[in-house]
């Protein structure tokens, strides 16, 4: 049944036809501007073909649908029909923007400037025409005091502090005259460790400024820690929460590979993910494998190659070590890792087993199935092209007659 499925979905894409899109190339394809008496801007855009064949295409001009204000008759482009474009090719064209003296409501307000195809590829149950379109958004100040941020606390280490920062823009007419933000950190079980205040600064209207500040780390252990950042504009509050780590020097081992071949040279992979917010250098393993004594078997043991981890990062290291003379069975082993002068150790279990009793790797569904029935599956898809093909004739047959008849009646 499963194989059904796939086999028809894989059909449905042989069946249908190709889309080529076609896109716009330009300098700047989305662009954000507050809004000023009389503002002309100029852009220039070109249609990127790629329909396989020459193709016409059609430039306009509308707002985002939601939008209280219609702007379009304030852009004008240098044409608005382009003919004879060749596939593979770029057609230029240009819109200009000249705003009014005035615009009543505030806010955002999309423009969309676009081109799409004139003929349609395809036919029958699927048809197709492609078009692309970019974005000029104009800001309108609003009358009140009205700031949009963003908040951030960047991850540090233990004993050391992590920068905080708001990113204020005032949307409003008036100016803001004092901005500032504080910091409340809170620990995994919401306690409420830690208080800090950002620097404090006045927003021009339409003007972004970022208010920073540190929090100091001395006396948190390393974990994750929630923030509530809370913005003061001229006496106006609101709250944003932010999630930063505080990492220590350690590199945990989190996970191996575990199943090995008796009486062969074997690759062992090892998972070692950083808990530092700094890079760490020459970071290797010792991999020591022990007999039922708990004797290390130096003949049996490895060191892998040497790694270096970005800050939070995971990553393979691996070794290769000898498992000639062992008996197939399960084996305690020991992981040491070594990084700047610390270790890591891990206890653990490998197995072996006889090289004549190696699992047999699954294969995907579709690929065994159509290795194991490539005759029948290449006989159903030739069916299913066939009956799809005659009932596409039929169906033109049918129409032609219908559209005879129609025309005898009136002969």
């Amino acid at each position: 049944m499963k194989a059904c499925k796939l086999i028809h979905i894989f059909l449905f894409f042989i069946i249908i036809p190709s889309v080529y899109p076609m896109g716009l190339v330009a300098p700047i394809l989305r662009d954000s501007f507050f809004f000023e008496p009389g503002l002309e801007k100029i852009y220039t855009y070109n249609i990127r073909t790629n329909s396989g064949f020459t193709q016409d295409y059609e430039l306009y001009v509308i707002m985002r649908s939601d939008s209280k204000v219609n702007l379009t008759k304030y852009v004008a482009l240098d044409k608005y029909y382009i003919e004879n474009v060749p596939t593979d090719s770029l057609a230029p064209f240009t819109a200009t923007i000249k705003l009014p003296q005035k615009i009543d409501i505030p806010g955002r307000h999309e423009i969309r400037i676009g081109a799409r195809e004139t003929k349609t590829l395809g036919g029958g149950d699927f048809g197709v025409k492609t078009g692309s379109e970019a974005i000029v958004i104009v800001i309108v100040l609003y009358p009140h005091k009205y700031v949009e941020w963003g908040f951030n606390v960047e991850n540090c280490n233990v004993n050391e502090s992590c920068d905080f920062s708001f990113s204020a823009t005032n949307f409003g007419e008036p100016k803001i005259e004092k901005a500032f933000g504080k910091v409340e950190i809170y620990n995994p079980d919401s306690k409420l460790i830690r208080t800090a205040y950002s620097d404090e600064k006045s927003i021009e209207p339409s003007k972004t400024e970022t208010l920073t500040g540190k929090i100091s780390t001395i006396g948190m252990e390393a974990g994750s820690y929630r923030a509530v950042g809370t913005l003061d504009y001229d006496g106006n509050t609101s709250q944003k929460e932010a999630a930063f780590l505080v990492g220590k020097l350690s590199v945990d081992v989190t996970d191996h590979k575990k199943v090995f071949y008796a009486n062969a040279t074997e690759k062992m992979e090892i998972t070692i993910s950083s808990g530092w917010n700094s890079k760490i250098d020459y970071i290797y393993a010792d991999v020591e494998i022990l007999n039922n004594d708990n004797i290390v078997l130096d003949k049996n043991s490895c060191r892998t190659i040497s790694e270096s981890l970005n800050p939070w990062q995971s990553k393979n290291i691996y070794g290769y070590f000898s498992t000639v003379g062992l008996t197939p069975q399960n084996y305690s082993i020991r992981i040491i890792l070594n990084y700047e002068g610390a270790q890591t150790v891990k206890h653990s279990t490998i197995q072996l087993i006889p090289l004549e009793k190696a699992p047999e790797v699954e294969k995907p569904l579709l690929s065994k199935y159509l290795l194991e029935n490539t005759a029948a599956l290449w006989i159903i898809i030739m069916v299913i092209l066939i009956a799809n093909i005659a009932w596409m004739v039929l169906r033109n047959k049918k129409s032609k007659e219908k559209d005879q008849k129609e025309k005898n009646k009136y002969r």
